[in-house]
């Protein structure tokens, strides 16, 4: 086995049985057939084509046969109705729960090569799913969000396309969030993006951006995803790369959620010659520091207080500023920028976390509005909620940086209006 192959396994309980599910391929099978699954051949993935587009072919394709199914219940749609309103909407978790209301007489017993009847049985699991639950679920997802899948926006609500590369839309993944294949430089431009301009801020809208990229799980369910757990969504997906180590996306992110709240911090820049370059994470962040205010983006430092009276500051964040001053009676709080950014993502205001990594690789995230979970402190120092790519991808978590960065202002926090 390679060393994707075991790490990428998930394990699973159904009736009683243990499987394993690839979250590669999103195929459930029993331990012993991992190698079946996938070979060490096809596990090898040095880029970001052969990673997301290699031909995974299932489980029970290897063994099966053309033989028919059993003849279907009546009632599998309404099965199926039920189950997707639950939250269960895996095509291979649908799939099993009609497979073995077909086949009581296994008792919910795992499909094995030597066991009688497997060719039958194997083929009639891949028809089910893909003749019953795979149209299903094509019908649920083509009115996600209001809007056709994969159709371009016309509407002259997006922002602008950067870069030479053509803009790219989404499908909607197993878990019912979208999802995007194709180059990461690219940028998004689905039609039921949720787009939102200033002077339309709010911490209900700033969420919706957030979560609609679906850059990974939650910390209500997990503790994010990463290279060895990863998550469903391609495009912040952690990769190896060609020196053998593993490649982060923290500035796509950063990028694709601040250009859909028409506060874009760059991921392509041009020069007066017309040649477009990319920007790295480090590059990110070196524009931020260097051209940030001038598109808007103020960094939150001791000289806060003074907002409310600086011409240089936009209107609706003096006003902001007003708001957070009046309301906030702990004044060492009102002194800590990583406190005053969360108070201006409560507020609906696009806000990130850059870190400067003098000599190495720096990072950029997102400041999450607060709901149910809240900012914590950490020896006197106020930590955020955070949306990020990086080696750990998460929708919902603590910003990953500790006090003493924070404290030392090599991380910084900058927010626009």
């Amino acid at each position: 086995m390679t060393e994707h192959s075991r790490k990428t396994f998930a394990q699973y309980t159904i009736n009683s049985n243990n499987f394993f599910m690839c979250q590669l391929c999103k195929q459930y099978v029993q331990p012993e057939f991992e190698t079946i699954l996938h070979g060490e051949e096809e596990m090898e993935f040095e880029n970001e084509q052969a990673y997301e587009f290699a031909p995974f072919s299932s489980i029970w394709e290897r063994f099966g046969s053309s033989q028919s199914p059993t003849a279907p219940p009546a009632n599998d749609r309404a099965r199926l109705t039920t189950a997707y309103a639950q939250g269960t909407v895996n095509e291979n978790d649908l799939s099993n729960m009609l497979f073995y209301v077909r086949h009581p007489e296994l008792n919910g017993k795992k499909l094995t090569a030597d066991m009688p009847g497997f060719s039958n049985l194997s083929q009639d699991w891949l028809k089910v799913r893909d003749t019953i639950v795979r149209p299903f679920l094509d019908e649920k997802r083509a009115g996600t969000g209001g809007a056709v899948i994969g159709t371009p926006d016309t509407s002259g609500r997006m922002p602008p396309i950067e870069g030479p590369i053509k803009g790219i839309t989404g499908y909607v993944g197993p878990s019912g969030k979208k999802c995007w294949k194709g180059a990461k430089s690219a940028d998004i431009v689905d039609s039921d993006a949720p787009w939102n301009k200033p002077g339309n801020r709010s911490a209900a809208n700033y969420i919706a951006v957030l979560d609609y990229f679906n850059v990974g799980e939650s910390e209500t369910v997990g503790t994010g995803n990463s290279f060895n757990k990863p998550g469903e969504n391609p495009r912040y997906r952690q990769q190896r790369n060609d020196r053998g180590g593993i490649s982060t996306y923290c500035n796509i992110y950063v990028h694709d959620v601040t250009r859909a709240m028409w506060a874009n911090m760059p991921h392509w820049l041009q020069t007066s010659a017309g040649h477009w370059y990319e920007l790295t994470a480090n590059a990110m962040v070196d524009w931020v520091q260097k051209y940030g205010k001038a598109a808007g983006w103020f960094r939150l430092l001791g000289d806060f207080p003074s907002w409310s009276q600086r011409s240089d500051i936009p209107e609706a964040l003096r006003s902001a500023a007003k708001r957070i001053l009046s309301s906030t009676t702990d004044a060492s709080l009102a002194s800590q920028p990583s406190f005053l950014a969360q108070q201006f993502a409560n507020m609906g205001y696009p806000t990130t976390c850059i870190w400067d990594n003098q000599g190495g690789i720096g990072h950029v995230a997102m400041v999450r509005p607060e709901d149910l979970k809240k900012g914590t402190m950490v020896s006197g120092i106020f930590i955020p909620r955070s949306a990020q790519a990086g080696a750990k991808n998460y929708s919902n978590g603590p910003l990953v940086f500790g006090p003493s960065g924070i404290k030392n202002g090599s991380v910084q926090f900058h927010v626009h209006e």
